[in-house]
């Protein structure tokens, strides 16, 4: 067995041996730049922490210039510890973006550290070592890092990786460290990010579950004791996170269809997506979440028969790892849906397909077993298998969203705010006080802020909430904190520019003041009586969160009791004997190492800066190559159709019409178009419609560069009762007043009308027909008309006629058995008298579907 010294020195090359190997996956963060808008988001968070902080606030639940500057209790809700390691790095000289950066780094290299840790002490080191490598190469993973920019999330998946390998070894022998490390990293875990802290909760108890069955009872026991006090530990947050969500808009979490997991499932063949080139002019090119080709080719090699009889804790997390990975890939898929439905803290995830995180790392552990059992005789094997993760993965190292660090200061966020309608940094402003019904205006508070530079500590009493005659003596101003000297000859509601949120205490001449919102914009306000009086407003703990500290503390003292006791028992937990296979000799490390470098030194100094087959455009300022249907539609001088994808001109009623349009703008444009598809009939009948609000979604048109173009997916389903035939497809373009743009020819002029008509498609006769309570009935009649036919009903029918207009009436016909022949209907609009004012004649559905070929 290894010497503590040695073990420790052994670690240390592994440790650096790692640093190289996710080298290429590392290079982007070299820029110092932030990744898509929620890397903005984060980077204002840190902002907020750091100001806090350096007033004294050394746990900000109010942080006070987010939601336009009116305050936003974001840490009252959302997990901070990942944005307080970032702030040693600040501290130490770096920028704001460098320290970011440089902790992305850091979780990321944390997470292979981690990864190797916990799968060396399962299946050996040759498994430790690749299924770091593994891991981070799976484009799941990559996906997470460059696309969400999610620093929380992966220090979240460290502290798990950290508690499960705590876990087997406390169920192994218990010991000082690992009851520690349980409980801490369990702690850190939730306090690192809320939706990793969900997931995670769910995976180490139903490892608590495997360690009854494996171990035994007793362990099971322990692991429970420490988990629970490491919730104890973090109970500080999550206890007012969870018992005061009625105080917020915590259904923007899940309601807006933006959010809502319904839209979110991916198919088997988005999972396994092969790696395609990037195209970095494409403003909204999407980087598939899927799973790595090579971890899934090795995570089943694990499975083949080696001829050696594998120890039984190896065999038991062989299982462990497939179900729990198959399981949480499972859940990404429609299929799901019902558990969903029925699992109510689920909807808190918002995006299955973030499920496929862990189970990549669930899936990378058992790639590392895989590579342990096909270098077993042969370890000229592992460079070809770091290569062929490395190279699948490339194209996902080529982030397209950067954005050079913005204005830190606390006018820049509020901009930044205004200008995205992301209020607090959070995507639905999820934690606006529900006392806000109306959003200020995003610069109600600009001038405020603007005169109060270089601290930005603005005057927060509302001078209008002042009557006539009342005069403000003194003022002072914190961050969460106000006192005021006024005198009035009457009683007013003073008022002050904060949100109003449990927490918010008054003091009028010392004495308590109640508080409570006022106006549409549920600001801090109280009553005050006449004369002159001191006002103070300051922000503190309500009852629940002082508990919830006393929680916290009462559970860090009997952590210290328990590792105490850990100690006095024994220090050592030294766990199972496993077979390692011993490690990967110095040259293939070393070659391995070389060959990352290498990759790194490419693709710094010619894939990032040239086309290759990784990275190459499609755009070439006015077409996109490929296109099925090129087009140049002009509308509005605005926005440019170059054309169109439609794979299938033929569909059934009842399956979605999918189709891709090609956009770009001619000059950058202020306003945020939308667009929409509509499918007509000969007539002009509207028989589906769909609409996209951003065509370059999730970017609005207003950010759209004319060296860009937008790949616009619509996927329009009939309406129940289309009948089967030929339609049209019409495009098109409107502002967000609904203002339509009329379409121009090549000179700029306009061509008289707002519509073009893309295309056509057929409809055929849907897989199942429509069942009646779908269908748009404003009246249901069910006449038997003869012949086999039924009139089901009617659509809304207008209340009023003008002389000499078409009346639009919609009728709904069933075949109760296959009709007769080709009918007609006629229907007249008969006066008070019974006279036939109108009437029409034509067949029931469509002409050029007549009812003789109808069937039940």
């Amino acid at each position: 067995m290894m010497s503590g010294k040695a073990y420790r020195l052994r670690f240390l090359v592994i440790g650096a041996f790692l640093g190289l190997g996710i080298l290429p996956a590392l290079q982007p963060l070299f820029s110092g730049q932030l990744f898509g808008t929620d890397g903005v988001l984060h980077f204002y968070r840190v902002v907020q922490l750091e100001r806090a902080l350096h007033y004294g606030i050394l746990y900000p639940r109010w942080t006070p210039d987010l939601g336009l500057g009116f305050g936003y209790p974001l840490f009252n809700y959302y997990a901070p510890l990942s944005y307080y390691l970032v702030l040693p790095l600040r501290w130490a000289g770096l920028s704001l973006g460098t320290a970011f950066s440089l902790s992305m780094g850091l979780a990321l290299w944390g997470l292979a550290l981690a990864i190797y840790v916990w799968t060396r002490d399962i299946f050996g080191e040759r498994a430790g070592i690749i299924a770091s490598l593994a891991a981070i190469y799976t484009p799941a993973v990559i996906n997470y890092v460059y696309q969400w920019s999610a620093l929380p999330g992966l220090w979240g998946l460290i502290w798990l990786i950290i508690a499960l390998w705590s876990l087997r070894r406390l169920a192994l022998s218990g010991g000082f460290l690992p009851t520690a490390l349980t409980s801490l990293s369990c702690a850190a875990m939730v306090l690192s990010h809320n939706v990793t802290a969900l997931i995670g909760a769910a995976l180490l108890g139903a490892y608590v579950v495997f360690i009854a069955l494996c171990y035994g009872f007793r362990p099971a026991f322990r692991a429970i004791l420490s988990l629970a006090l490491g919730l104890g530990l973090s109970g500080f947050l999550w206890i007012p996170a969870f018992f005061e969500k009625e105080y917020v808009q915590i259904h923007q979490l899940y309601l807006p269809a933006v959010f809502d997991f319904r839209n979110h499932f991916r198919s088997l063949g988005d999972i396994l997506a092969p790696p395609r080139a990037v195209d970095p002019n494409q403003a909204n090119f999407v980087f598939p979440v899927s799973l790595g080709w090579v971890q899934i080719a090795l995570a089943l090699v694990a499975w083949w028969p080696i001829g050696v009889l594998l120890h039984r804790e190896v065999r038991a997390h062989r299982w462990a790892l497939t179900l729990a990975s198959g399981l949480l890939t499972g859940l990404v898929l429609p299929i799901s849906l019902p558990l969903w439905e029925h699992i109510p803290l689920m909807r808190f995830l918002q995006f299955p397909w973030r499920l496929l995180t862990p189970a990549a790392l669930g899936l990378a552990a058992l790639a590392g077993m895989g590579a342990a059992v096909l270098t077993r005789k042969n370890q000229r094997w592992v460079p070809v298998i770091l290569a062929g993760m490395m190279l699948l993965a490339l194209p996902w190292l080529f982030p397209l969203r950067k954005i050079s660090q913005p204005d830190p200061s606390p006018l820049g966020q509020i901009r930044f705010e205004g200008e995205t309608g992301l209020i607090g940094t959070t995507a639905g402003g999820e934690y606006l006080p529900v006392w806000v019904q109306v959003r200020p205006s995003p610069d109600a508070l600009l001038p405020l802020y603007e005169a109060a530079a270089p601290d930005y500590i603005i005057p927060r009493l509302d001078p209008t909430s002042l009557p006539a005659g009342a005069h403000l003596l003194e003022a002072e101003y914190g961050l969460t904190r106000a006192r005021v000297v006024v005198e009035s000859p009457e009683g007013f509601r003073v008022r002050f520019f904060w949100y109003f949120f449990p927490g918010w205490q008054g003091r009028l001449d010392g004495q308590p003041l109640p508080l409570g919102p006022d106006g549409p914009h549920g600001l801090v306000a109280a009553d005050i009586p006449a004369g002159r009086h001191e006002v103070t407003v300051f922000f503190g703990d309500t009852p629940l969160r002082q508990w919830a500290w006393r929680i916290s503390a009462i559970s860090g003292l009997l952590f210290l009791c328990t590792l105490f006791l850990a100690w006095r028992t024994g220090r050592e937990a030294p766990g199972a004997e496993v077979p390692s296979g011993g490690s990967f000799s110095p040259r293939i490390l070393g070659t391995c190492a070389l060959l990352a470098v290498a990759l790194t030194g490419v693709k710094t100094l010619y894939m990032d800066r040239y086309d290759n087959p990784f990275r190459r455009t499609l755009f070439d300022g006015r077409q996109v190559r490929g296109v099925d249907v090129p087009l140049e539609v002009n509308f509005g001088n605005q926005m440019v159709l170059m054309g169109y994808d439609l794979p299938t001109p033929a569909v059934r009623a009842d399956e979605p019409i999918e189709i891709a349009l090609y956009w770009r703008v001619p000059q950058p444009v202020a306003t945020d178009y939308s667009v929409g598809l509509h499918l007509v009939d000969e007539r002009g009948i509207l028989h589906g419609q769909q609409d996209n609000m951003h065509p370059a979604y999730p970017y609005p048109t207003s950010r759209l560069r004319p060296d860009q173009y937008a790949r616009d997916v619509h996927r329009l389903t009939p309406w129940e009762g289309t009948p089967p035939g030929r339609y049209t497809l019409l495009v098109v373009v409107y502002d967000p007043a609904g203002q339509r743009l009329d379409l121009r020819d090549g000179a700029g002029n306009s061509l008289g009308t707002t519509v073009y008509p893309l295309t056509t498609v057929e409809v055929r006769r849907p897989r199942r027909f429509p069942s009646m309570e779908k269908l748009p009935l404003a009246a249901r009649l069910e006449a038997e008309m003869g012949g086999g036919l039924r009139l089901v009903g009617t659509g809304p029918l207008p209340e009023e006629v003008e002389v000499g207009h078409t009346v639009p009436i919609l009728l709904f016909w069933q075949a109760l058995r296959p009709p007769d022949g080709d009918y007609l209907a006629r229907l007249r609009l008969l006066g008070a008298d019974g006279a036939v004012i109108a009437e029409a004649i034509q067949a029931p559905g469509r002409a050029d579907y007549p009812t003789s070929v109808w069937v039940q």
